[in-house]
């Protein structure tokens, strides 16, 4: 598994400089329209799949609930343990495996953190991991893109400099996967990453959920919490056992 796209480009510093402009307020306000939503009880457990240096997880603790953050990037398990406290911990671990005797309210698969991998079977191992994890009348939510209008606007080659480091990203679809290459200049030294992602649409998520024994029961097109179409940005699934 250590040769997949991500294991190195999640754990290289330049991902988290060229993704620095994410909207975390944006991010925290999505959570609290989940919790609200879901009427979720304060000290409810809460796995947090996939999540990166911690972020989501540390606004999730504040609202009061118990949070377990996983990721498969060593370097961001590092980084999200400084806010390591009670209530709030941070494991090393890949989401097709579940975690032995620990079970979940809430479980929470965000900002396309789905789909990566070079089996598409890995996508229904993560899933079927997920169920096995999920307490009885808990809560499974995967936010992911909608392959519609990102293909109808796709940008296949642009430049972005942040901090005097140049990245050159270019996108193309192939396999039905979007894959993005990113070329980066830093002073004389240059280095290639990718990301592939699966364009999975919501004819293959439904497909998927089935296959795991998964029952969606809403789906939301954004962060505001809007139902879902065709055109919306985002595909938002709770589902339940």
């Amino acid at each position: 598994m250590s040769d997949e796209w991500f294991a190195s480009w999640f754990d290289a510093p330049y991902y988290p400089l060229l993704y620095q402009h994410r909207d975390y307020n944006e991010a925290a306000g999505f959570l609290e329209k989940i919790v609200q939503q879901l009427s979720l009880k304060h000290g409810s457990e809460i796995l947090d799949l996939a999540c990166g240096r911690g972020r989501h997880s540390l606004a999730l603790h504040h609202l009061g609930y118990s949070v377990t953050g996983l990721d498969y990037s060593k370097k961001s398990i590092e980084e999200a343990s400084n806010y390591s406290t009670e209530g709030l911990s941070f494991i090393f671990g890949d989401m097709r495996i579940p975690l032995v005797e620990r079970s979940f309210d809430l479980i929470l698969n965000l900002f396309t953190s789905f789909g990566y991998f070079e089996s598409k079977d890995d996508n229904l191992l993560v899933l079927r991991s997920v169920r096995q994890m999920l307490k009885p009348g808990g809560t499974f939510i995967l936010d992911y893109l909608n392959p519609a209008p990102l293909l109808k606007k796709l940008v296949t080659e642009e430049t972005r400099v942040v901090q005097d480091v140049r990245f050159k990203i270019t996108r193309r679809i192939e396999e039905n996967r979007i894959i993005k290459l990113i070329d980066i200049q830093d002073d004389e030294n240059t280095f290639t990453f990718q990301e592939k992602v699966d364009l999975l649409t919501p004819e293959d998520f439904i497909a998927l959920f089935q296959a795991a024994d998964l029952k969606p029961f809403r789906v939301w097109g954004d962060y505001s919490g809007n139902p879902f179409s065709e055109e919306s940005p985002r595909q938002i699934y709770f589902c339940t056992l």
